[in-house]
């Protein structure tokens, strides 16, 4: 261990930026980040890659880190910031995950400032609610910080960014889009390779209809024509998609300068020839977009966004009244003074976990808080893979305001309903065997104010009590 903590010390060279911080020398870190193995302990890590400049615990967002886990973050510029660098992830006191180890070829070809401005630029956390949330202006942002660097240091950036924030299947599908659009179609074949992803789009007898499937770029706006995702199917490994375009030269010559008024390109979109009626499927979710590309707050729930009829209306007319138009500098629409509109209130996770049960299962169940203020209750069982449970009766009481909605699991089916309960529900549960992965969601609540309550479960004659769960008292998203 002497010998490796030696070579952090001297391996790791420094370079400066322009504000004078001592950045550390990217090959050198990935080639020591690359000795980090999953058991490690902490005391290991630190002497293999130093001290991380960020920790993310089960204490942030949901969307950072997990029940019981905690990330060390490197290359970071302040608390949940984009780890640049790296990441490791421990489950309890051993490494679990590790991330950042790759080094793609003419990545060093970028100033390191220059890579972790861009980095830092592309990244945000998604949403598990929805993961289209404002994929539009990310693909269009991402193109314009990449397309001044060239094919080869551009893809080398993409595969990076990949490395680094590759946490969950789907969570950066929309890197799929950005070569789509960083490319023009060759011809032949008249159309871009594109990626082996089950979303639901318009059926196609032609690839050539589409030639940047599933994207339709339109006054250099990348409007997504696609519906919805099927996450039962196989995902493309995103390395190898972009391996398609390592031979192709149609790299776009020049960023993309969209229109100063999204809700407008839109309509003259809908009202062209280009618009085909297979398309008229997507209306909802391409209006929706529009919102999200302009940053226009309304509000939106974690069950519809911007379920108002007159949303997208509202959304055009505070645009236009505030002068919007897109800022070449900011990469992003901004009002007539230069100023951001706020964005829409994102659905950010808070989850709070009890397991006031014990023998022969626990029920962990997580509360969550949105930026709305509504209260969603997830139940989840946790016992042993093959353990056969129920009949079970688990009670919410103490409740003094409406439970709006109920979502139940029984023998493996989903059913739901939204339902007006004074103080309280009553779940039954037919018997069942855990699945493999030892843990499901049996139920889901949502309060439409912060309430205290109290679990009360009846199991093989016995009965389980909870201590008070203070929903009321959650930290606002």
């Amino acid at each position: 261990m002497k010998r490796l903590f030696a070579f952090c010390l001297v391996g790791i060279a420094l370079t400066v930026n322009a504000a004078g911080t001592k950045l550390p020398d990217r090959k050198a870190f990935c080639q020591a980040l690359g000795r980090v193995k999953v058991g490690m302990s902490k005391w290991q890590v630190e002497h293999l890659v130093g001290k991380p400049d960020d920790l993310w615990t089960d204490a942030d967002p949901d969307e950072y880190c997990s029940y019981k886990q905690l990330v060390w973050c490197y290359g970071s510029d302040g608390h949940l910031s984009m780890p640049t660098l790296g990441r490791i992830t421990f489950s309890g006191s051993r490494v679990l995950r590790v991330m950042g180890t790759s080094l793609p070829d003419h990545l060093t070809e970028v100033p390191e400032p220059d890579l972790r401005r861009i980095l830092s630029a592309m990244w945000g956390p998604l949403s598990y609610v929805d993961e289209r949330e404002e994929e539009t202006g990310r693909v269009l942002r991402a193109t314009n910080l990449l397309q001044p660097l060239g094919k080869d240091r551009a893809l080398a950036v993409l595969r990076k960014f990949d490395d680094l924030d590759r946490t969950i299947p789907l969570g950066n599908e929309w890197l799929f889009w950005v070569p789509i659009v960083l490319f023009d179609p060759p011809d032949p074949p008249g159309y871009l390779p594109f990626p082996l992803i089950p979303i639901y789009g318009p059926d196609l007898t032609d690839p050539r209809e589409l030639k940047r499937f599933p994207v339709l770029l339109w006054q250099d706006i990348p409007f997504l024509c696609f519906k919805h995702r099927d996450n039962t199917g196989p995902v493309e490994i995103f390395s190898k998609f972009l391996d398609r375009f390592e031979n192709l030269k149609t790299f776009r010559t020049e960023p993309l300068h969209p229109a100063n008024n999204p809700f407008r390109a839109y309509e003259e979109l809908i009202a062209s020839t280009t618009w085909r009626p297979e398309y008229l499927k997507l209306e909802s979710e391409i209006r929706r977009d529009m919102i999200l590309l302009a940053q226009i707050p309304l509000p939106y729930s974690r069950f519809g966004y911007f379920d108002a009829p007159d949303g997208f209306d509202k959304a055009r007319e505070t645009f236009m009244q505030s002068g919007g138009h897109w800022d070449a500098k900011q990469l992003r629409y901004v009002r007539a003074d230069g100023s951001y509109f706020e964005p829409p209130s994102k659905i950010r996770w808070k989850t709070h976990y009890w397991e006031p049960f014990h023998k022969p299962f626990s029920l962990v169940v997580r509360v969550q808080r949105d930026s709305q203020q509504k209260v969603t209750i997830d139940i989840n069982v946790l016992a042993r893979p093959g353990t056969v449970l129920g009949p079970a009766l688990l009670t919410v009481k103490d409740c003094t305001g409406a439970i709006t909605m109920f979502t139940c699991q029984a023998n493996n089916s989903w059913f739901s309903s939204r339902w007006d309960l004074s103080d309280e529900a009553f779940m039954l549960f037919a018997k069942r065997r855990v699945t493999e992965g030892g843990e499901g969601t049996l139920c889901q609540l949502e309060l439409a104010d912060g309430q205290d309550i109290v679990l009360v479960a009846q199991y093989d004659g016995r009965t389980y009590k909870s201590g008070v769960i203070p929903t009321s008292s959650l930290q606002k998203a």
